[in-house]
């Protein structure tokens, strides 16, 4: 269930309440969307070897299979731009109320694969009129906390991209995308950088997690997923292959589909070595 993602920034780093400027609007969040050539850079860079994401419950029992991705169409992506009321400018680049539809895009610097999409998807950017500027990190920074500066949490970059997954072996959406769960400079602490805020969602996220009924809390999540799909906080870009090694001396290991190690060592206390 890990994916690639980039991340919008929807709200200020001061003040989660103060929309963003640019991404703050979903009809633009839409347009980049619809302006990735995402099955491209699957065949062109990842060799076709995998598929383009939704959310974090990828390829789990949990999973709306109903929601498909947003299909690549740069003519949509420009008339959404314009209902947004982003104007193509003397170069090229829109502009709104005197401000470019120009934004910072950051991820782990050295990363070749990642700088590799980076610069398909700034071409395909600017083919709507939208200027990306490339602004990596190390990784020690990049995965820093909310106030150190890092661009995955504090929201001082645009967009971000990064892989991730669930914390545990649960399928609870709640850290990431619940509006308690926004790290903000009086509380740091959450996963929801975008800033995503939605009362039906917090709604269905609070009530799956204290639904013991599976198929009961399994729509839940469903419903929950489509809401996220619905307002665009993220780009998913394609689901990523964890690869996990284990002594064949180890028994009594059961893999899950979630997380990343957290997906190998969820039930460690039924392991033994032989």
């Amino acid at each position: 269930s890990n994916y690639e993602r980039y991340h919008f920034t929807m709200v200020t780093h001061d003040d989660a309440s103060v929309p963003h400027p640019i991404f703050g609007d979903k009809n633009v969040r839409l347009a980049l969307t619809h302006a990735l050539d995402r099955q491209t850079i699957i065949d062109q860079i990842l060799f076709g070897r995998t598929e383009i994401a939704r959310n974090e419950l990828d390829n789990t029992s949990y999973e709306n299979t109903e929601i498909t991705p947003l299909a690549f169409d740069p003519e949509l992506a420009r008339s959404l731009l314009d209902e947004a009321g982003w104007m193509p400018g003397a170069d090229g680049i829109r502009e709104k109320d005197g401000q470019r539809l120009s934004f910072t895009h950051g991820t782990t610097s050295g990363n070749q694969t990642r700088e590799t999409i980076q610069a398909l998807a700034q071409a395909n950017f600017k083919d709507v009129g939208a200027e990306m500027t490339i602004t990596n990190q190390p990784a020690s920074r990049f995965f820093g906390g909310f106030n150190d500066g890092g661009g995955w949490l504090d929201r001082t970059i645009d967009m971000v991209g990064f892989t991730n997954g669930l914390t545990s072996s649960d399928p609870n959406l709640r850290p990431f995308w619940h509006t308690e769960s926004i790290p903000t400079v009086d509380d740091p602490a959450g996963f929801n950088h975008s800033g995503l805020s939605n009362p039906d969602l917090d709604e269905l996220l609070d009530a799956q997690l204290t639904e013991f009924d599976e198929a009961k809390r399994t729509a839940l999540l469903q419903q929950a997923q489509q809401i996220i799909h619905d307002e665009a906080p993220m780009i998913p870009m394609y689901d990523r292959v964890v690869i996990n090694s284990i002594s064949d001396r180890v028994k009594g290991v059961s893999v899950s589909p979630f997380g990343s190690i957290s997906g190998l060592v969820w039930n460690t206390a039924n392991w033994s070595i032989e």
